[in-house]
């Protein structure tokens, strides 16, 4: 994944593919002598708008709870190929504070 700003927002560009064997890629890596820097545990809660389906629009709003909280919405796919898209990302410093505000004014799913 990589992004370009464009003033308060970023493009973000992902490309995933699927990996059949874990433990190959990580021999592979520590073979080309990557090192493990650390561990992230992320949890995210997803919420979808009133009148229009996210899940229909490709569109992505949630809160991630990490070692930093983040509030991120993230626009429809520009490119399907790369699914690149607007995303726009603020911290939070009371994830369950504006994980309520969002419950009682979008719908969470």
């Amino acid at each position: 994944m990589f992004g370009i700003t464009c003033g308060v927002c970023l493009i973000e560009t992902e490309i995933k593919g699927k990996v059949k064997n874990f433990a190959y890629i990580r021999d592979r890596l520590v073979h080309l002598q990557f090192k493990k820097v650390r561990s992230v545990r992320e949890v995210d809660i997803y919420y979808n708008h009133p009148i229009r389906d996210f899940g229909q629009t490709g569109e992505v709003l949630r809160i991630r709870k990490s070692n930093t909280n983040a509030l991120t919405y993230k626009g429809h796919v520009l490119s399907q190929r790369t699914k690149t898209r607007h995303e726009y990302q603020s911290g939070v410093s009371n994830a369950d504070a504006m994980s309520k505000v969002l419950q009682l004014s979008l719908i969470h799913i």
